[in-house]
C-alpha cells in the first residue's frame, strides 16, 4: 500500500470525518460518467534554435479520461487520467511515466474541489498559460520566454484545492519535495493562482515557489476583449536558483473573425547575475494564424523570431490538429 507524503497525511486525516457529515446517509441515485477526450497534432517546421525542419507535435498530443460520480448533496467523486504521446512516431512522450499529462483523484462539491496526484500548479493553469495567446502551443509560443525557466508546469504528489465563484478562481496547490533530476530540491513546490473576470476584462496572478530555497516567480497579466479583438498584457518577476533577477514583459493581441483567428505577440525577458551582468536574454516575436476546418479540427501557420537567441533565431510550422 502506498503511503501518502507526511505533509498530506496529517491534513487529511480529519477529511473522511468531515465528508461523512456533510455528505447524505442515503446512497445517490445518479449514475456515474466516462468521459475519453484529447488532441492529436501534427504539422512540418523547425522550432528557434534548430536547423532540422521536422514532424512537429505542436499542441502536446494527448488522451485524457474524465470520471465523475455524483454522491448527493452537491458533492461528487472524480478523477482525471491524461496520457501525452507523440504521434509522428506513436511512442508514449515520457519514458517513464504513462499518465505524464493528469493522474488526479478528489471530490468536488459546494465549497470547491481537492485533488491528490499529479496534476497542473495552480499558477500555471490560472494565470501562466491564460495570458499566452498561443497556449504554450506552436513555435510562437511566449509562455516558456515570459516563465524563464523558473516555474514548473505539473507537479506529482501533490494536493490541490480549487473554488469557484462568479467570475472569481482560485487555486493553491502544494507537493511533495522532488527527488527527480533537475526538479529536485529541499522544498516542497508550493504554487497560487487566482483569476477574475468581469465583462471584457480579466485580471490573472500567480505565485510560485518550486523547489529551491532562491527561486521564485510571480506573474501578473491582464486580457481585455473588444469585439473581435483582445488586448494582452503580462508582466513577470522573480528570482532564480542561481539568485539571478528575472524580468519579462508580454504584449499580445487577437483578432478573431469567422472562422479564423490572427494571433500577435512579443515577450522579451531577460535574467541578470548577482553582479548586475546578463545571464540570459530572449526578445521573442510570434505571428500565427488559426483556421477552423469544423468545432474540432483547425489548421495553423506560424511564424516566431527571437533576436537574442545564439543561433537560428528563426522557427516556423504548419499543422493541423483534431480535438475529440
Amino acid at each position: 500500500m502506498t503511503r501518502l507524503p507526511f505533509f498530506l497525511a496529517a491534513p487529511l486525516r480529519g477529511v473522511p470525518l468531515a465528508l461523512a457529515l456533510w455528505l447524505p446517509q442515503s446512497p445517490a441515485a445518479a449514475q456515474s460518467s466516462l468521459t475519453i477526450g484529447g488532441k492529436i497534432d501534427l504539422g512540418v517546421g523547425k522550432p528557434i534554435g534548430s536547423a532540422d525542419k521536422q514532424l512537429m507535435d505542436g499542441a502536446g498530443s494527448r488522451l485524457t479520461l474524465r470520471g465523475e460520480e455524483p454522491l448527493g448533496g452537491g458533492w461528487s467523486a472524480a478523477f482525471v487520467l491524461e496520457h501525452r504521446f507523440s504521434p509522428d512516431v506513436g511512442t508514449q512522450t515520457d519514458p517513464v511515466r504513462f499518465w505524464q499529462g493528469q493522474s488526479v483523484l478528489g471530490v468536488r462539491g459546494p465549497y470547491g474541489a481537492l485533488m491528490l496526484g499529479r496534476q497542473y500548479t495552480a499558477a500555471y493553469s490560472l494565470a501562466q498559460n491564460v495570458v499566452d495567446p498561443w497556449g504554450g502551443d506552436t513555435v510562437a509560443q511566449l509562455r516558456s520566454a515570459w516563465r524563464g525557466g523558473i516555474s514548473r508546469t505539473r507537479v506529482s504528489d501533490s494536493l490541490r484545492y480549487d473554488f469557484t465563484h462568479g467570475g472569481l478562481r482560485l487555486a493553491v496547490s502544494i507537493a511533495e519535495a522532488s527527488q527527480e533530476g533537475s526538479n529536485a530540491g529541499p522544498d516542497k513546490p508550493l504554487s497560487a493562482g487566482l483569476n477574475y473576470a468581469h465583462g471584457p476584462w480579466m485580471v490573472a496572478f500567480g505565485m510560485e515557489d518550486p523547489a529551491h530555497p532562491r527561486d521564485r516567480l510571480f506573474n501578473a497579466g491582464v486580457i481585455h476583449r473588444n469585439g473581435e479583438f483582445r488586448w494582452i498584457a503580462g508582466h513577470a518577476w522573480g528570482t532564480t536558483t542561481r539568485d539571478d533577477r528575472f524580468r519579462s514583459l508580454l504584449l499580445a493581441a487577437t483578432w478573431a473573425r469567422g472562422a479564423g483567428e490572427v494571433k500577435v505577440g512579443w515577450v522579451g525577458g531577460r535574467a541578470r547575475k548577482p553582479d548586475g551582468s546578463v545571464r540570459s536574454e530572449h526578445r521573442l516575436m510570434g505571428l500565427g494564424y488559426f483556421h477552423h476546418l469544423s468545432k474540432r479540427t483547425l489548421l495553423y501557420a506560424n511564424l516566431a523570431h527571437d533576436a537574442k537567441a545564439k543561433a537560428e533565431r528563426r522557427g516556423i510550422d504548419l499543422g493541423l490538429q483534431h480535438n475529440f
